[in-house]
């Protein structure tokens, strides 16, 4: 096997529904979806998939690399730990599906492509084209509704449903089906989608913030109750980066305690809880809190929870924390304490993980990555509230000022 393979190249589908596009995992540049093209094997694939079994670094895979040149672990290598034996290559398709940006949050590294209010805040966010040069793209809520009433793309759309009813199997032998957002349970598309397909006997993951409203509890849990019944495995992946003010700083529009309220009652339905990390710099001097939340409740739950893979921010650059590892190696240690390694999905990669992260090197993070964090989060305060962030990240306040020059 080469040092550059990845069999995400084989097995990770991705598509955004609502821009039509398709991707092999989240760190890649995104593809038009066109009419009659064979999206997950067409020539752009087989270039990445060439380059992944020749030794060859490929430009789509910048991300990783940058993690590894650090001597980080990377989603390549989390990848390859989803297979024991080279026989299981190309039977462990997982589908990860994205309907709309609906959201009721607006965390501080998310853009409009993922949340509706970040797309109300700047009607536009900036794409990489396929050189790599940055470009604004719409995402109003004009151009959206315009561009997904066109029948160009009602036509993909249906292809796409079409596509999916009958590659099921795949994914129902496989890792199964993740639907993400926005907040995939305030889209009614989501439930409208659901009832177009047949699925059963599939591992189901929902990427959800947790922070349903009263008015849409109801509708949620039948929705859930519904696919248990038809013997379905259903886990709720649960982005929290903290306890109480961090987590409403950073993941701005939650509230912790509706949070902590709904924790309990979807645990205490027949599905899987997990918690999942978007981290940043922030997150680092959060995540002990919500560590030790998982925890002290896995008892009241209908089944253990577990811990997803971390999703390390790339994007803005600000908020990318791989200078920053090295600064907490104290609260990695003790997350490393805190997170159930006992779960068949995620332990043993969460937990070297985190090893990885303990291992950084012992030096802090460049003046330049200090002024750029301290200039994003002054800006973010400034327009956005939420309280003051030095009060909130004392650690963060302390590392990123010191010895800098006034």
């Amino acid at each position: 096997m080469s040092s550059t393979f990845c069999i995400r190249n084989y097995d990770y589908y991705m598509v955004e529904l609502d821009r039509l596009t398709w991707r092999m995992c989240c760190y890649t540049t995104p593809r038009t979806m066109i009419l009659d093209a064979d999206w997950f094997n067409g020539p752009e694939m087989q270039d990445r998939r060439h380059s992944a079994q020749n030794n060859i670094k490929h430009k789509d895979c910048h991300f990783c690399w940058k993690l590894e040149d650090s001597n980080f672990l990377s989603p390549r290598h989390h990848s390859l730990k989803n297979y024991k034996n080279a026989s299981q290559f190309g039977n462990n398709d997982i589908l990860e599906i994205k309907l709309s940006n609906i959201c009721d949050l607006a965390c501080r590294y998310c853009d409009a492509p993922f949340s509706s209010i970040w797309a109300q805040r700047k009607g536009t966010y900036i794409k990489n084209d396929m050189n790599g040069v940055p470009k604004k793209q719409q995402y109003n809520k004009k151009f959206m509704n315009d561009f997904t009433s066109t029948d160009d793309y009602k036509k993909v759309f249906q292809q796409f449903i079409v596509w999916l009813n009958k590659e099921m199997p795949r994914f129902t032998r496989g890792r199964g089906l993740t639907f993400t957002g926005g907040e995939p349970f305030l889209d009614d598309n989501l439930y409208e989608f659901i009832e177009q397909l047949n699925i059963k006997d599939t591992r189901i993951v929902f990427n959800t913030n947790i922070n349903t409203p009263e008015n849409k509890w109801k509708q949620q849990t039948n929705l859930l109750q519904k696919l248990i019944a038809k013997n379905n495995t259903v886990m709720l992946r649960c982005s929290i980066d903290g306890i109480g003010a961090q987590q409403e700083w950073q993941r701005q529009g939650s509230d912790w305690n509706l949070i902590k309220e709904n924790w309990l009652r979807l645990g205490s339905l027949p599905l899987t809880l997990g918690a999942a990390l978007t981290v940043t710099p922030l997150t680092l001097e959060s995540m002990c809190g919500i560590g030790s939340f998982v925890k002290l409740t896995s008892r009241k739950l209908n089944k253990t929870p577990i811990w997803f893979p971390s999703s390390i921010v790339n994007y803005p650059k600000e908020l990318c924390p791989i200078e920053w590892f090295s600064s907490f190696k104290e609260e990695i240690g003790k997350m490393i304490k805190l997170v159930n390694c006992n779960t068949v999905f995620a332990g043993e990669i969460v937990l070297n993980e985190l090893n990885s992260w303990s291992n950084s090197s012992n030096y802090e993070p460049s003046t330049e990555a200090k002024n750029m964090l301290i200039s994003k989060l002054d800006e973010a305060e400034k327009l956005y509230g939420g309280g003051s962030w030095k009060e909130i990240y004392p650690k963060i306040a302390e590392i990123a000022t010191k010895n800098l020059q006034a």
